[in-house]
């Protein structure tokens, strides 16, 4: 079942395909593992299959939006903290499906090396991996099995439209 999934690009849908992807495997009875960097809080579908469809999902999050425009020392300590309680997660619970949610940014942004993603991806094989982000560096893109890059042709935003809890959150 070993697979590695990427879904990167400036458009919107990302996260949310993520969570479809926990949704199909949590109907078929697998464990599902998602974290969420830069997301103080769970998203709000996560949580709802957490709470009303199954036990199979742990939700965890890290860091906040701050890190993105402000990506400090401290921001390295916590992602790397965060990779390491994630090691122990995968090893302990036995998940089937980690979701790795916008830990793309990790490496735009320099918090951490694409060689710290890969060695996760690359010590627990046997175990499927979604990663999001706007941004994929080459390496990680070579590394998985599918890529999906979404591109945002027209967006509600853009002509003033505000996000709608159900639809964008």
């Amino acid at each position: 079942m070993n697979r590695i999934i990427i879904h990167c690009g400036e458009g919107r849908g990302k996260s949310s395909s993520a969570a479809g992807v926990a949704l199909r495997s949590l109907a078929h009875g697998r464990k599902v593992l998602a974290v969420q960097f830069f997301k103080p809080q769970p998203d709000s579908a996560l949580l709802f299959l957490q709470k009303n469809i199954s036990g199979n999902l742990c939700i965890k999050n890290y860091g906040s939006w701050y890190f993105i425009d402000h990506p400090d020392e401290n921001a390295g300590i916590i992602f790397r903290n965060a990779l390491k309680e994630i090691r122990d997660l995968i090893a302990g619970e036995n998940y089937d499906v980690i979701i790795l949610d916008e830990i793309l940014y990790t490496t735009h942004f320099k918090i951490l090396e694409e060689d710290e993603i890969i060695s996760l991806l690359e010590d627990f094989d046997g175990k499927s991996f979604i990663l999001t982000g706007r941004y994929a560096p080459e390496k990680l893109l070579e590394t998985a099995d599918t890529v999906s890059s979404i591109n945002c042709v027209k967006h509600a935003f853009d002509s003033g439209i505000k996000a709608q809890s159900g639809i964008e959150f």
